[in-house]
């Protein structure tokens, strides 16, 4: 059992957390790595591609600044151009031919 602890006051953190681990749960507290049993990374989900962001809760901040930086390289509609340029390398794959794409996101 994984338990998630965010009220922002550390005694009710505090309590939330014995009161969690006690029942069996692995414990994170969200903003206090002093506190977690585990941590989660942060998340950018541009199906096909998956990045994960983890700095076991020393460095959040910055976490969240790469985070920012690769959402800004792989944006929402660069998914299309993924799936695009991997149909391309597939066909390349099984037969050899010269093949040059640009892609400029606005």
């Amino acid at each position: 059992m994984l338990a998630f602890v965010a009220t922002g006051c550390e005694a009710a953190d505090a309590a939330l957390r014995a009161e969690a681990r006690q029942a069996g749960a692995v414990v994170n507290v969200i903003d206090r790595p002093d506190m977690c049993d585990a941590f989660t990374p942060s998340i950018v989900d541009r199906d096909p591609v998956v990045v994960a962001i983890g700095t076991e809760g020393t460095a959040p901040v910055l976490g969240r600044a790469i985070r920012s930086e690769i959402e800004q390289m792989l944006s929402p509609g660069s998914s299309f151009a993924i799936c695009l340029i991997s149909s391309f390398s597939n066909s390349l794959m099984e037969k050899p031919t010269r093949l040059c794409i640009s892609i400029h996101s606005a």
